[in-house]
């Protein structure tokens, strides 16, 4: 096992003592951190099945408020739409909103995919939940682009395509990049939908101001022994098990928790 892993272990463990006050009303969580068309919602879905989270999508919870027409969601389309990332009071708003509704359901375990996106969020988030771990995916700018382009969604089910076939040379060093598309089924064609904010000029606006409000977030997560980096080197087949083997010490981790407080 590597240093930052053992890093990382140490510090759960150094927090264990969180677990004897553990009761219902606790909330545990995880987040999944990257630049937009990384693979978050993609990854965070599939790890959060495998592992019993309540997998929760900052940008579903936006786009669903905007779908419904809501004050809130007026506001938040039109901030959208100019390529600026939303404020954090808006996506606080819309976050506790769902948290509560979990939590009257007996769900206190959250994988969130797309927050938080700003050093502030961070800290917010401490006060609603107990972060174990903050995944951070990365890819090539380049790729980003293309798979931001591809970006497809079901108007019916609300699941997520990409209809990018990414074939990237290796150079200066980096390796090759191959990710086949990620088709929608035959029910699904006639429903999909490109996102509005998809297009060449608002994507690389988009990827600037990640930029510059990421960095504070990385170092938040790392400062606290919390940030796990990843990078995406190929297609769900390849990446997908090259990142549940990374994350094995930290599921393992959990159950022992969930085990000690059961």
């Amino acid at each position: 096992m590597g240093g930052n892993a053992l890093k990382l272990l140490k510090h759960v463990f150094l927090r264990r003592g969180f677990s004897d006050a553990v009761h219902d009303s606790s909330t545990l969580a995880w987040v999944f951190l990257g630049p937009p068309g990384v693979g978050k919602g993609t990854y965070s879905k599939r790890v959060a099945q495998a592992l019993g989270f309540s997998h929760i999508a900052a940008g579903d919870l936006v786009r669903d408020e905007i779908k419904a027409k809501s004050s809130l969601g007026i506001k938040m389309q039109d901030v959208v739409k100019s390529g600026q990332l939303l404020s954090d009071d808006l996506i606080l708003q819309v976050l506790r909103k769902r948290i509560r509704a979990d939590a009257l359901e007996g769900v206190h375990r959250f994988l969130l995919d797309g927050f938080p996106r700003t050093r502030h969020q961070a800290q917010a988030l401490d006060a609603i939940a107990d972060v174990q771990l903050a995944v951070n995916l990365d890819l090539r700018e380049e790729v980003l682009v293309d798979k931001c382009l591809g970006r497809r969604i079901c108007s019916k089910c609300g699941d997520n395509y990409n209809i990018a076939d990414i074939h990237v040379a290796a150079k200066d060093g980096k390796s090759a990049i191959i990710m086949p598309p990620l088709n929608p089924p035959e029910k699904c064609l006639q429903y999909m939908e490109r996102r509005e904010d998809d297009t060449m000029e608002t994507i690389l606006r988009r990827l600037e101001v990640y930029k510059a409000s990421a960095k504070p977030v990385e170092e938040f997560y790392q400062d606290k022994g919390l940030l796990l980096d990843f990078e995406i080197k190929g297609g769900i087949p390849e990446t997908l098990p090259v990142l549940m083997e990374a994350l094995k010490p930290y599921s393992n981790t959990l159950s022992e928790i969930k085990a000690e407080t059961a």
